[in-house]
């Protein structure tokens, strides 16, 4: 969890903002650091944890496991911060296929890297406009 959805569900032109963490201990900890968010626990269970607050939900679970339902919908947006370097090689392309299922239709996804830009660009061309170094 990063402070950069604390910032984005503050945002006026932001309506929602859903993060997805593989790791219960980071949305404890998330919750803790941002008492202003009231985030409160509304499920817990084997597939995906739900956190809620204001303006801002949390799920807990295997990213690759997820899919629109489980999200709540499609997704106008993304940001995606350095997720890659959480994801073994070899399941980027599995990746790149959920993430064309959660994005709508002429989406956004904001994708700051830690991997070589070529590599982004073979996985995401698709669906990336915009290039963070």
């Amino acid at each position: 969890m990063s402070l950069h959805m604390k910032y984005l569900a503050r945002h006026p032109g932001v309506t929602e903002v859903v993060g997805i963490d593989g790791i219960a201990k980071a949305m404890e900890e998330f919750s803790e650091e941002n008492p202003s968010l009231n985030l409160k626990s509304i499920s817990q269970n084997v597939d995906m944890d739900q956190w809620t607050g204001e303006g801002i939900s949390l799920l807990r679970g295997d990213y690759f496991a997820l899919d629109d339902t489980k999200a709540g919908g499609k997704f106008d947006d993304v940001f995606d911060r350095a997720s890659m370097v959480a994801i073994d090689p070899s399941k980027r392309h599995e990746y790149d296929n959920i993430m064309g299922q959660l994005i709508q239709p002429g989406g956004n996804i904001l994708f700051v890297r830690r991997i070589p830009l070529h590599v982004v660009r073979r996985m995401f061309g698709n669906y990336t406009r915009a290039w963070i170094g």
